[in-house]
Formats: structure tokens, C-alpha cells, sequence
């Protein structure tokens, strides 16, 4: 069950990293929601996540819908600010920003498809605007 994070948590357990994720799995929002925030962290530097079939997320019986917060679609906006954390000068919830910003290196979205890259040894921001 891609929602059980106790399983997750103990199919990871003994895994090395992987290289490459392809989420192709129920497509509903909690489901891509928790596979990401539990197996992200287990992918290798320099690995690639790749959520696919996120036209779900425009929904309703898959739980989405325009707009809707809890879709994977509005769930994942959220990586474009986390991407840019060290350009924010608003008071944000700054570790999981720098979190994510220094594990991944780039987000691409296509057609119902996302793709990120990660990387390692991000902890400078590639521009500064002053």
C-alpha cells in the first residue's frame, strides 16, 4: 500500500539508494504524496525522481482537482519556492527548504510527468540578487 508509510519505512530499510524512481503507481493524491516524501530521500545523489500520470491530480475521483491543495500538482508547486529557498527573505520554515534545496539540483515538469534531479554539495545558491 503506496499510503503506508510503516511499509515504506520497512521496505527501505535494507535498500541501497536508488538511482532512478519511476512513480507509476495508483495515481491517487495521497498515494504519490507519501511514495515521494518517503522514497525522495532514498534516491542517490545524482539520481532522478520521476512521478508520472499527474493528470490525476485534475481529478476528483482520484481525489484532485483545479487548484485543489491536497493534489500532487499543488503539493509539488511548493518545490519551486523550496528550489529558490536562498533567494527568499521571507521567514519560511528554513530546514526543510535548505533540505530540499541542497539535495536537488533541478525540477522539470511535463505533460502529467515530473521529473527532479538531485545533487550534492548545493549549499550555495548558483546566483545572488542583491
Amino acid at each position: 500500500d503506496q499510503e503506508d508509510r510503516e511499509f515504506w519505512k520497512k521496505y527501505l530499510k535494507d535498500k541501497p539508494k536508488f538511482d532512478i524512481v519511476i512513480e507509476d503507481g495508483g495515481h491517487t493524491m495521497k498515494q504519490q504524496i507519501v511514495t515521494f516524501e518517503e522514497v525522495y530521500k532514498h534516491v542517490s545523489d545524482n539520481g532522478v525522481y520521476l512521478c508520472e500520470d499527474l493528470h490525476t491530480s485534475y481529478w476528483p475521483e482520484y481525489g484532485g482537482g483545479l487548484n485543489k491543495s491536497s493534489s500532487f500538482i499543488e503539493y509539488s508547486k511548493k518545490f519551486i519556492d523550496m528550489i529558490n529557498f536562498y533567494h527568499i527573505k521571507d521567514n519560511i520554515p528554513k530546514e526543510k527548504y535548505k533540505n530540499f534545496r541542497t539535495t536537488t539540483n533541478s525540477i522539470h515538469y511535463y505533460d502529467s510527468i515530473i521529473v527532479l534531479e538531485k545533487s550534492v554539495d548545493l549549499e550555495k545558491p548558483i546566483a545572488t540578487v542583491r
